[in-house]
């Protein structure tokens, strides 16, 4: 027993640790990307606390390649202005909900006008030959599944592409209206192409949110959301049943979800956790699949609804890639990274059973394994592993040996997405640079990305002098220039800021991460390295360092001087030195911040001498000297207490004028930042990552926000969004205005869709007047016919409303009756739009009386537009309009007592003009003037029935009529008409039911109007056969029926009247009642106790009147729970034998009575009683006769009743002399040893089965025994 018990508890415990290790995961390294990432999505994660960590690990520390540093860097960046004071991390569907209120509820405030793409849409021109380039990150890539030519291509901040061609060019699905333009997975129907699900988020890094799966059924043209049971978070991979297509699978940051139905529900698999970053099929199975999550690889065996970590041979890791072959489907590889470092690639040859570990040299030195890792086996040689980390690997003996089959050279570096295309044979790779494909096993690669407008732009500037030449820091990409003919690459790294020199567009400036400042002097050339360093740590007299993104200017009057933002402002008075070495810099803050980064700096157009710099702390400081030698610089005020701002822009013209974006805001100040105005009106609530001034304004400022570009200048009440075209969910990081000749052009630099451009309009407001109208009249229809027109040129008018007025004189004004608005979406210039309106005079508010007026209209009388003339929106017609009141309604009829209800009719009022509408008014008293009006308004029917009245009471009743349906203008009173309705029973009969011993009581509710009343029974349940129970109608309230019986049921009903006569008494009977009477008594019980070993006999008193009884009985003394042990029945005489007892317990009794076969209306239980039944005694006890030397053996034959037995002993025959001999035994003999040789002795049994009961039977036979006396020794 206790043997079995160990091993339970062992297998409980070996069970527990397998469990407890699959899941469990190996702890990553501080400072990893990895690390990093799990604090991120920690759903209680403090922006302030995570950085601050981040900074303090990394503080004083060389920064190697591929440690994941510049992905925490450039997501700490995306953050700017999105968190809250206290450090709270935004939702991920924050953006959309917030432009999706700002579109809701300002459905067509849009300034009229398109934006137009500037790419870069090619592949841009390498710096120098044998080197890369690129266009921009993709994350996955998918196949059609008949047309080898048609492939996509997911971006992590782009949406959706798909090439026709074979990726000679690329179009985007419709994406840029989604809530997120982050696409991580793509899965095709394999019958139905134009079925596409997408995993949305960025997978990899941090540049959009996940929001889940989208759908399309049309090609990508529309895309429904398809979240239901699954987190609206990140989908890293989805899987498609290769038999069953509406099978869907989700890898997510949460683990795997299921779908039976095409996305339509999901449900979360069991037995896996966390981020899901890799996920596929068996080759050839719907029921076999892998997984990667958290650096371990799990299995499922059918078909994803449970998984196990697969452990045989393969050790903790923190990320993996998984890859399969059709050529070996018993084969799984498992391409595993730790602390983003390459540990091993495992393979399995039985399905993961078992793994081989596989470790090379040439991989030891990859990095970011939690940003940049995917693996494909060719699906025609399971031998052939190609394997993408930094760069690109491959082998052809499963992983014994590798070599670098890409360098930087051939294909850019951070690989995404390795898949093979199952038509065409051919490995198509997405990076950090694009798309690209190879046919040949590697040996030569193609670019196939011109069309993918997916660029993440930091920072961009325009040359003042051609709106063509264009420069452009990208993220991964370095900084680019193009004059019109095509995008270049010019410098490496995180391209940053970068200016064109206003003053000289051949002098250009790029920077990197932390400030590295790069210039050309001479303008740039494809294939040509123009860009020097002129500032770096320690380089031209320089000892400092910049933020992640470095801010620097030009002074706005002298282009040779330049202010760069370390911890420190530097300022350069000969940035443009022939030489970059002579470049001087000096110190104007002198430990200003106290070590903090500076994140931005605007110096004022209207006076050079005024400075703003914030610095990353969220301190904003002010200098009015900022060319002196030494400024002297001030703290200023914030806009609120807590918060960063993020980006300040300065009045042209107006010193003491800036602007801010703060906190999800946009603030002015109009004395240099000492004080701030909200000027955000209806500006959604998402961060303003740039602000820029038009000069060609009245106060025109732009501003991009992480979804659109919004505009609004002084003549504007509120905040417009800039025109259509846009993609939504994509921050506008920078904008620039180009100032033309003959049009200016505004510029914006997205994070994820390139750079985009549209035309700046001079003015937009329009001017809306009515140019002609007639009106005529028929009955009470007015129709109205008008023409509007906006002759302001340029502009539209989106919406305005036109609104109607009577008026007593020639001049329209808002102060006349408004009869109603009429809002219409658009109109344009030089458009003539009708203004056709229709009204029934009768539908008139009822503060318009009945008389002459003239009819007026007011163009934009909301002012919901802003005009260049606000004083010719009136106008008048010709036409005057009459008000008409009805006549008197005719022949009132009130009905007399016909029914519950008082029927109303009339006749219309003579000659009507139209519908009529009547309200019926009604008195007590023969006064029309104080009667109340009827229902809940005005009817067009001349029927009417009053429900509310009291039966018997006379009622007087007048009708009104009124054209309008509110009973605006009514007529006059009809001719009154008296009536009324029947009288109705009482409510609520209740009679009393065993309440009293001596009667019944009836009780009811009066009703108004009733003052007498007659009470009615019946034994059946049936009006008809009632009788009264009074001669006479009694004005009391209830009556006492003193002759029913006790024990029958009685059924009752009560009709009214208004006087003892019976004056117009009720037709009909109250609602039926019953009742019944009490017993006076009920019968006691005995039971009898160890009278019978068989038996307890109960016995009870009679009870009066009573003819039938029943017998209840329990095992506790309770008579709730007892249950009956006989039917009702007639006993002869009263008792009941209960065999069905077994000895040595307390059975309980109670009786009732009833005088009826069926028990119905009984007594109550009487006094009740216990009873017991003794035990049978042992049989058969026999002792033995001297068969023994050392003792008497004494044997007997059990009661099966009983546990236990005692022996009593004597020296005399008889159980009056009987001693207990013996404790109670649970055996069936004894052995007597205390007993002398030759000694007779008398022995007996009693059991019991509980030896501290009374319950003991009586003695068992007799029966004498001795000892055998031994011979003598001789």
């Amino acid at each position: 027993m206790k043997r079995l018990l160990y091993l339970s508890i062992i297998f409980s415990i070996i069970f527990t640790l397998s469990g407890y290790a699959q899941q469990q995961k190996e702890e990553r390294k501080q400072g990893t990307l990895g690390y990093w990432r799990e604090k991120i999505n920690d759903s209680d994660a403090n922006f302030y606390q995570i950085v601050e960590e981040f900074d303090n690990f990394w503080r004083g520390k060389e920064i190697p390649r591929h440690s994941g540093y510049k992905q925490f860097k450039r997501w700490q960046n995306q953050m700017r202005g999105r968190v809250s004071p206290d450090g709270k991390l935004p939702p991920s569907d924050e953006i959309m909900n917030e432009y999706n209120k700002f579109v809701m509820m300002n459905p067509s405030d849009e300034i009229p006008g398109s934006w137009t793409s500037l790419g870069p849409h090619n592949y841009p021109t390498p710096l120098y030959q044998g080197q890369i380039s690129g266009i921009g990150r993709i994350n996955c890539v998918a196949f059609h599944p008949t047309n080898p030519d048609i492939i996509f291509a997911g971006a992590p901040a782009g949406g959706l592409w798909k090439t026709i061609d074979g990726g000679i060019s690329w179009e985007n699905l419709n994406t840029d209206n989604l809530p997120t333009l982050g696409v991580s997975s793509i899965v095709i129907h394999p019958t139905n192409p134009d079925i596409i699900y997408i995993g949305t988020g960025d997978r990899d890094s941090f540049h959009s949110s996940g929001l889940g799966i989208y759908k399309s059924v049309n090609g990508g043209n529309i895309w429904v959301e398809k979240n239901d049971g699954l987190e609206n978070g990140m989908v890293n991979k989805i899987l498609m049943e290769p038999n069953s297509p509406h099978i869907l699978l989700a890898a997510t940051n949460n683990g795997i979800y299921k779908s039976p139905d095409g996305g339509d529900s999901w449900a979360k698999t069991d037995n896996i956790y966390g981020r899901v970053r890799d996920m596929v099929y068996k080759p050839g199975s719907t029921e076999i699949l892998y997984a990667e999550a958290r650096g371990g690889i799990y299995k499922s065996v059918d078909s994803g609804n449970e998984w196990e970590r697969l452990s045989e041979g393969i050790e903790y890791g923190h990320s993996g890639a998984i890859g399969v072959s059709p050529d070996d489907p018993e084969r799984v590889y498992f391409f595993q990274t730790k602390d983003e470092k390459f540990t091993a690639m495992y393979v399995s040859y039985n399905q993961g059973e078992l793994f081989e570990k596989k470790t090379a040299d040439t991989l030891k030195h990859e990095g970011q394994g939690d940003y940049n890792l995917d693996i494909a086996v060719d699906p025609l040689n399971a031998d052939i592993v190609y394997a993408g980390m930094v760069t690109v690997y491959k082998t052809t003996n499963a992983g014994d040996t590798w070599g670098q089959l890409a360098h930087a050279g051939i294909i850019h570096a951070d690989q995404h997405a390795f898949e093979f295309s199952p038509l065409n044979g051919c490995l198509y790779i997405g990076n950090d640079g694009g798309v690209y494909s190879t046919c040949n096993g590697g040996d030569s690669w193609n670019i196939i990305s011109d069309g993918l407008v997916i660029s993440q732009i930091y920072s961009m500037d325009v040359g003042s002098n051609n709106p063509d030449q264009l420069i452009s820091g990208h993220q991964d990409g370095g900084t680019y220039v193009t004059y019109g003919n095509g995008f270049f690459h010019q410098n490496y790294g995180d391209g940053m800021n970068c200016l064109i020199d206003k003053n000289n567009n051949n002098i250009m400036y790029a920077s990197v991460q932390h400030g590295d400042i790069y210039r050309s002097l001479t303008g740039a050339i494809p294939g040509e390295k123009k860009f020097r360093l002129i500032t770096h740590d320690s380089i031209n007299n320089i000892v400092d360092s910049g933020n992640w993104e470095t801010p620097y200017i030009l002074d706005q009057n002298n282009s040779d001087i330049m202010f760069l933002g370390y911890k420190d402002i530097w300022r350069s008075t000969n940035v443009t030195a022939p030489n970059q070495k002579d470049v001087a810099w000096e110190n104007i803050t002198d430990s200003l911040t106290s070590g903090q980064y500076i994140t931005e700096i605007e110096q004022s157009p209207a006076n050079g001498n005024i400075m703003y710099i914030v610095s990353v702390n969220g301190k904003v400081y002010l200098t009015f000297n900022a060319l002196d030698q030494q400024p002297i610089w001030f703290e200023i005020n914030k806009p609120e207490s807590s918060g960063l701002p993020l980006y300040i822009e300065c009045h042209p013209t107006d010193a003491f004028t800036l602007y801010m974006s703060f906190q999800k805001k946009i603030w002015k100040s109009t004395n240099w930042g000492f004080t701030w105005q909200d000027i955000s009106a209806n500006l959604p609530k998402i961060a303003i990552r740039s602000i820029v001034y038009h000069e060609n304004s009245n106060e025109g400022l732009f501003l991009g926000t992480s979804a659109g570009v919004y505009y609004k200048n002084a003549d504007l009440s509120q905040w417009y969004l800039y025109k259509s075209g846009l993609p939504v969910n994509v921050p506008v990081r920078d904008m620039v205005i180009h100032y033309g000749s003959e049009q200016d052009m505004l510029f914006a630099g997205t994070f994820g869709r390139g750079i985009w451009k549209t035309e700046i309009l001079p003015y937009y407001g329009p001017n809306l007047t009515i140019v002609s109208g007639a009106i005529s009249v028929i009955g009470n229809q007015l129709e109205i016919n008008g023409v509007a027109y906006n002759d302001e040129p340029g502009t539209d008018a989106t919406p305005f409303s036109v609104g109607y007025y009577l008026s007593k004189n020639s001049t329209i004004s808002h102060k006349d009756h408004l009869i109603d608005a009429l809002a219409f979406p658009n109109l344009q210039n030089g458009i003539y739009a009708p203004i056709d309106f229709e009204i029934d005079l009768a539908e008139l508010p009822p503060e318009v009386e009945h008389g002459t007026y003239y009819l007026g209209a007011i163009i934009d009388c909301n002012h919901e537009v802003d005009e260049t003339d606000e004083f010719d929106n009136e106008f008048t017609f010709a036409e005057m309009v009459e008000v008409h009141t009805p006549m008197q309604p005719q022949n009132v009829q009130a009905s007399d007592g016909t029914g519950y209800w008082v029927n109303l009719t009339w006749e219309a009022p003579p000659d009507p003009l139209g519908t009529v509408y009547y309200r019926v008014f009604r008195n007590i008293a023969n006064n029309p003037h104080n009667a109340e009006a009827l229902g809940s308004g005005w009817q067009s029917y001349n029927v009417s029935l009053d429900n509310t009245t009291e039966g018997g009471e006379d009622y007087y009743y007048w009708v009104k009529a009124s054209y309008n349906e509110q009973g605006a203008r009514p007529s006059a009173f009809s001719q009154k008409d008296q009536g009324w309705s029947k009288l109705e029973p009482p409510d609520d009969v209740e009679a009393t039911q065993g309440t009293y011993e001596n009667r019944i009581k009836i009780t009811w509710d009066p009703i108004p109007a009733a003052t007498h009343f007659k009470v009615y029974r019946s034994l059946v349940n049936d009006p008809g056969t009632a009788e009264p129970l009074m001669s006479y109608w009694s004005s009391i309230g209830y009556y006492n029926d003193n002759t029913a019986l006790p024990g029958i049921e009685y059924f009752y009903w009560v009709r009214s009247a208004m006087s003892s006569t019976g004056f117009r008494q009720s037709e009909g009977y109250s609602e039926f009642t019953f009742g019944f009477r009490a017993w006076a008594d009920a019968p006691d019980a005995f039971a009898s106790d160890g009278t019978y070993d068989d038996r307890i006999r109960v016995t009870w008193d009679e009870v009066s009147g009573a003819t039938h009884y029943r017998v209840y009985r329990n095992t506790d003394d309770d008579q709730i729970s007892a249950y009956p042990v006989t039917e009702w029945g007639q006993f002869e005489v009263l008792e009941y034998d209960d065999f069905d007892v077994d000895p040595g317990k307390y059975y309980y009794y109670w009786a009732i009575a009833a005088n009826n076969p069926s028990g119905d209306m009984p007594t109550g239980f009487g006094e009740g009683d216990a009873g017991w039944v003794r035990f049978l005694p042992p049989e058969n006890l026999q002792a033995s006769d001297g068969s023994w030397e050392d003792y008497i053996h004494v044997t007997w034959q059990d009661n099966n009743n009983a546990a236990f037995n005692k022996v009593y002993r004597s020296e005399f025959s008889g159980y009056g002399y009987a001693e207990p001999y013996s404790h109670w035994l649970d055996a069936n003999q004894f052995f007597d040893t205390d007993v002398l040789p030759g000694q007779t002795l008398y022995y007996w049994v009693k059991c019991t089965n509980d030896t501290t009961s009374e319950f003991i039977s009586d003695f068992s036979n007799e029966d004498p025994g001795w000892k055998k006396l031994m011979p003598a020794e001789v």
